[in-house]
């Protein structure tokens, strides 16, 4: 599916269970997504054999507001990033978008089965 931006759905990261990701950002750097409970999630780089690395000093993680980075990055601690699923995030590397994390703020419509749902 193309989004705005010419940027593609490649999945879901969800909080509601353990859900990580690996994004390969070249050969031999990979970025993980790491869930650590239902409200954050742990960014941190391996090498292709999954050995940790340092946080690639070309690599910024900047929060996103209506579409509008913020103008400072995410702070790296101990060469991880944190985020929170309240909020959309974009990766960029030597100041070239890699990807988003688009925050997709729902709720599930559950009922029994004679709940009848009208979309106008």
């Amino acid at each position: 599916m193309a989004r705005a931006g010419g940027m593609t759905k490649h999945g879901c990261l969800t909080y509601k269970r353990p859900n990580n990701k690996i994004i390969r950002i070249d050969d031999n750097v990979e970025l993980r997504l790491m869930v650590i409970n239902t409200e954050v999630a742990r960014v941190r780089f391996t090498d292709s054999e999954n050995e940790r690395i340092d946080f690639p000093e070309d690599v910024e993680i900047r929060k996103l507001h209506h579409g509008q980075q913020d103008t400072q990055p995410e702070a790296v601690i101990d060469d991880e990033v944190f985020l929170t699923r309240y909020n959309s995030y974009i990766v960029l590397r030597g100041g070239q978008t890699l990807f988003r994390l688009e925050n997709q703020t729902q709720q599930a419509i559950e009922g029994g089965a004679d709940l009848v749902v009208v979309v106008p």
